[in-house]
């Protein structure tokens, strides 16, 4: 079984688990603000970023279907936010309060393995964006991320939405 198959398999196998719709707009967190559970997209996508000391925003990724929110902070042990996620269009997420997790952790040893794993890749997907972040122009960056919405219509969405956060 695949790593995120796994992680799905036990949100849907946990009577713990709740299903979560967000709208456009809506915080799921902010930095350093509570988060108690660990969320899976189902559908949807969120934004997730960072607040700088000069109030400007630094977007990291998108997270789409599948996407993990509060995996790092699962084995922090923290219930505050690493970062802030905003849905930008209407979403769900399947959440699992951090206590259930960490409560059976001597239990759930695959699915403690099943998100290290997935940290792992976090972690490298994370440091190839920090390099693209350092080598391009703001304005390819922002080619590259208009270009990955398949549909013309969600292109334009994406760059009227990414325009009014910039400006």
């Amino acid at each position: 079984m695949s790593q995120n198959n796994y992680i799905l398999d036990y949100f849907l196998n946990s009577d713990a688990t709740v299903k979560r719709n967000w709208n456009k707009g809506q915080f799921l967190c902010r930095e350093s603000g509570e988060l108690n559970s660990l969320h899976m997209v189902v559908s949807g996508r969120f934004r997730v970023f960072r607040t700088l000391n000069n109030s400007r925003e630094m977007l990291y990724r998108i997270y789409i279907p599948g996407s993990l929110i509060g995996d790092i902070e699962v084995f922090s042990g923290s219930e505050s936010a690493s970062c802030s996620v905003q849905c930008i269009e209407a979403a769900s997420t399947i959440a699992l309060p951090m206590d259930e997790i960490r409560d059976k952790s001597g239990k759930a040893a695959e699915l403690i393995f099943a998100l290290g794993k997935g940290l792992a890749r976090k972690l490298h997907e994370n440091s190839v964006s920090e390099a693209v972040n350092t080598a391009y122009s703001l304005e390819t960056r922002l080619a590259h991320y208009y270009l990955t919405f398949p549909d013309p219509e969600l292109q334009a969405d994406a760059f009227f939405n990414l325009g009014n956060t910039l400006f």
